[in-house]
């Protein structure tokens, strides 16, 4: 018993190293020796099931690729051949026979005629008829014959009715202004000295001609807007003309005049010839001066009263903010008096309402602010 355990043994061995070998030609897809392995293995130990389970897997594998092989590559078809060619068979595998009795595949078809593939044309009809071109050709004659009949009509079309809208504006413009012609021609007839005559009315010298009140015209009110902006811009001119004796006068002193000398010492001084006068009678122009942190009369208001379409006056200024000092008009003060040439403050609040002491037509709000020039 000895003597049979490195026998056994050693055959264990060699059967695990041909299953591993085994093994690995299953992996690689060597189904061939994988089945061809497997039956020696079997033959020495027929029960072996690892042996059995990769031969049948073997097996199947290669029926599958068969199959395939089988499906993807269809069979060249074998034309018989005129007359039986009987070569001697040489040794060797089957496939090497087959080889030498069957011609290959070149052969068979460089034999054959060549098939020229049918297209959609290639019906059985002669190929002029299946021209696409040729089948739906049209004689060119005939084409240019119509369009050019076709063209005719249109336009004669389009002319009869150009003649129509014309005739029939011919006949409205007779049918509208023909009478109106006529009048004109006989009006036309008629001399200056005649139509003088048709109009002439008699006259009653025992009758007086009065004038009746004229109302305002368009061209009366046109004049007097036209006044009206002549005087606005007299105005604006005697403003501009004060102020910029008022600045030379304030580069020079550092201080604007105060009121009581303003009338005076810009003309002593050469900064006015003479003091503008406004257009209107009892007009005047207003002045005012203002102290601040800077010192007494730094600040100065210039206004007058300026004329609008409605017939109303409203203030107008130059200098200072008019909504910081709202008594710029109130010749009662002290900082606050006329200029004027013919006028003084006396004279001025005289020709005022009495029971007041500043103008009626005093606005309650301040105007608007002179541009300067």
């Amino acid at each position: 018993m000895t003597d049979n355990t490195p026998n056994n043994q050693s055959e264990s061995s060699a059967l695990e190293n041909a299953l591993k070998q085994i093994q690995n030609w299953f992996v690689s897809g060597d189904f061939e020796k994988v089945k061809q392995g497997c039956s020696e293995v079997l033959h020495i130990a027929p029960n072996n099931s690892i042996a059995q389970d990769l031969l049948k897997k073997a097996e199947e594998a290669l029926v599958m690729s068969t199959s395939t092989a089988t499906e993807a590559t269809p069979a060249i078809p074998i034309m018989p051949a005129a007359a039986p060619i009987s070569e001697p068979i040489t040794t060797g595998s089957e496939l090497s026979h087959q080889e030498q009795i069957t011609p290959k595949s070149d052969q068979l078809i460089s034999d054959q005629p060549k098939q020229i593939p049918t297209t959609s044309y290639d019906l059985g009809i002669p190929p002029d008829s299946v021209n696409p071109i040729s089948s739906v050709a049209i004689p060119m004659p005939e084409a240019e014959s119509h369009h050019k009949l076709h063209s005719f009509l249109v336009n004669l079309i389009i002319i009869g009715g150009i003649v129509l809208v014309g005739v029939g504006g011919v006949f409205g413009y007779q049918a509208l202004f023909g009478k109106n012609t006529d009048n004109i021609t006989n009006n036309q007839d008629n001399t200056p000295d005649q139509v003088a005559q048709n109009n002439q009315k008699p006259t009653d010298s025992s009758q007086t001609q009065e004038t009746p009140a004229i109302d305002k015209t368009p061209n009366s009110i046109d004049i007097e807007a036209t006044e009206m902006e002549t005087r606005n811009n007299q105005r604006l001119s005697d403003l501009t003309t004060i102020e910029e004796a008022l600045i030379q006068y304030y580069e020079k002193n550092q201080s604007y005049p105060s009121a009581d000398e303003a009338s005076t010492v810009m003309i002593e001084e050469d900064f006015l010839s003479q003091m503008p006068t406004p257009p209107n009678d009892n007009e005047v122009y207003f002045y005012a001066v203002y102290n601040n942190e800077i010192g007494d009369n730094q600040i100065y208001i210039l206004s007058a009263y300026f004329e609008d379409e409605n017939e109303a006056t409203e203030i107008w200024s130059t200098g200072g903010s008019t909504n910081d000092f709202t008594d710029f008009t109130d010749v009662s003060k002290d900082n606050v008096t006329i200029i004027s040439p013919n006028m003084t403050e006396d004279d001025y609040l005289k020709s005022l309402n009495p029971s007041t002491d500043t103008p009626t037509n005093q606005p309650t709000e301040t105007g608007g602010r002179v541009p300067r020039s």
